[in-house]
């Protein structure tokens, strides 16, 4: 047996045809050919010379890198498609705009009616003018959350003449009213479910059971051209339809939600202590009336359109398909709206602008009339809402037939009420 050669045995010839075969190994397993010359060099004596070890290692770790960048594009690009895929059933879905879009009716609602703090007050006057009379109502309302105090004090206009003024007045959820224009005593009335210490709770309550009935249902979304302004825009239309089928499965899916919540229990009975059975009563005989009331319209359309990436709300839509009435109200800027309600059986169109000032007055104006709206919001500082005696009171219920013929009769002796009603007579 002939003894085997070590490395140090080979001639120049041979180590070279080794190192031949393994770099054209190298070749054939990265698929790409590489110059001689990348794994040779010439020593300092003599001829070329093998690459040194860590000339080599280096060499594939370079080729390795260059393996793995198809694999890196590749990911960033499985990345993006699955980012793409996310934003369209997150953003670009139509179930999901309506929910943004009940999220931000709620919260606006629930920043105008509840306030940061323990005591505060608002002001609202409303100012109707029309081609032939001025209404004028002012409301000043005062709240103080920690004692359970609430004031409204209500005065109101009729042609710049006194029509009614009345004071509301609540207490540890006792509601008590007054009116010289009707009685000479407090009425008092059953007490208040709602208060605004406890609004918060009640319409988030109703927002996430508005928003879980309506998991089942079926919306569709598609891609269309609007003029807005005058201008054509791109837009997306997401829909659905209440009909005689799904009406009573979400109205349902409501009802049995507010009445399994603990949360809107306990707001409700913060002031009237009723329990379970005569609570879910009440919310019963709520969604049953809405019930009643929308099965008249049947079947409804409601469309909400939407541009941009972030899907920006353009136009609300409301069609009531058996009345064939259209109700729309569509955003031009950040402060002016436009709205229109046409009935086409009755042909009757009216339309108008709402504009938001930055004081948070709201002024209406129609196209179709003189009709103009002025409402206007003040929140103003104060250090107490002040107790009112209301010893003197009859509660609502107890009073008798006679009483209750003379309030009215002394309501219509007014005198803007009497001409109002022979106005209406002849």
């Amino acid at each position: 047996m002939k003894d085997k050669k070590t490395a140090n045995d080979l001639n120049y010839e041979e180590k070279k045809e080794i190192k031949e075969d393994v770099k054209n190994a190298f070749d054939e397993a990265f698929d790409k050919k590489v110059p001689k010359t990348s794994i040779y060099h010439t020593s300092k004596n003599g001829p070329k010379n093998i690459l040194s070890q860590a000339e080599v290692d280096n060499y594939v770790k370079k080729r390795n890198r260059k393996a793995k960048m198809p694999i890196i594009v590749t990911a960033i690009i499985v990345s993006l498609i699955t980012l793409a895929v996310l934003y369209l059933y997150f953003f670009n879905n139509p179930k999901t705009i309506f929910t943004k879009a009940i999220d931000k009716t709620f919260n606006t609602l629930n920043d105008f009616m509840v306030s940061k703090d323990d005591i505060y007050s608002k002001d609202i006057a409303l100012n109707l003018a029309t081609s032939d009379t001025k209404f004028n109502l002012k409301l000043m309302y005062e709240a103080d959350t920690k004692n359970d105090l609430y004031k409204m004090d209500i005065k109101t206009l009729l042609n710049d003449q006194k029509f009614i003024d009345a004071l509301v007045y609540n207490q540890n959820g006792n509601v008590y009213m007054y009116s010289s224009d009707l009685y000479n005593k407090y009425l008092k009335f059953d007490k208040a479910y709602m208060n605004s210490s406890n609004y918060d709770t009640i319409l988030n309550s109703v927002r996430m059971a508005l928003i879980r009935s309506l998991n089942s249902e079926k919306f569709n979304g598609s891609k269309q051209q609007m003029r807005i302004d005058g201008k054509v825009e791109s837009v997306y239309k997401s829909s659905v339809e209440l009909n005689e089928t799904n009406l009573d499965r979400i109205l349902d899916s409501v009802m049995v939600d507010l009445e399994n919540d603990d949360n809107l229990f306990a707001a409700f009975n913060q002031n009237s202590k009723m329990n379970k059975a005569e609570f879910k009563s009440k919310i019963k005989t709520q969604v049953t009336e809405v019930n009643k009331k929308l099965t008249k319209k049947l079947p409804i359309n409601i469309s909400i359109y939407t541009k941009g990436a972030l899907q920006k709300f353009v136009m609300l839509e409301i069609k009531t398909l058996r009345e064939n009435e259209i109700y729309n109200i569509t955003k031009l800027s950040d402060t002016k709206y436009t709205y229109t309600f046409e009935d086409k059986i009755l042909k009757i169109k009216k339309e108008g602008t709402i504009n938001l000032k930055d004081n948070g007055n709201i002024l209406v104006e129609s196209k179709n009339s003189h009709n103009k709206l002025d409402i206007i919001i003040k929140e103003r500082k104060i250090d107490k809402v002040n107790k009112v005696d209301v010893s003197d009171y009859v509660k609502i219920d107890t009073l008798s037939e006679s009483e209750k013929a003379k309030m009215t009769v002394k309501l219509f002796t007014n005198p803007l009420i009497a001409k109002m009603v022979g106005q209406k007579s002849s």
